[in-house]
């Protein structure tokens, strides 16, 4: 029921905080992710984690160069 009440009650969010995510809330994250749907199940999962900002940063700006942004 948890899950219903999650999915039912979610929110989008806008505005984020400095506070690192703690490993064990990030690990239940990316085993959820393990269990998304993919077309066909023919997807391969390829998930990265970045915790540090400047990594996030240039793979953001790498991401707005290939996507023409």
């Amino acid at each position: 029921m948890e899950a219903m009440y999650n999915l039912l009650n979610r929110r989008s969010v806008r505005k984020y905080t400095e506070k690192p995510v703690p490993d064990e809330l990030l690990d239940q994250v990316l085993e959820a992710g393990l269990y998304a749907p993919t077309g066909m199940n023919t997807q391969n999962i390829y998930m990265v984690a970045v915790r540090d900002k400047e990594t996030r940063d240039l793979l953001s700006r790498i991401n707005a160069e290939i996507m023409d942004v």
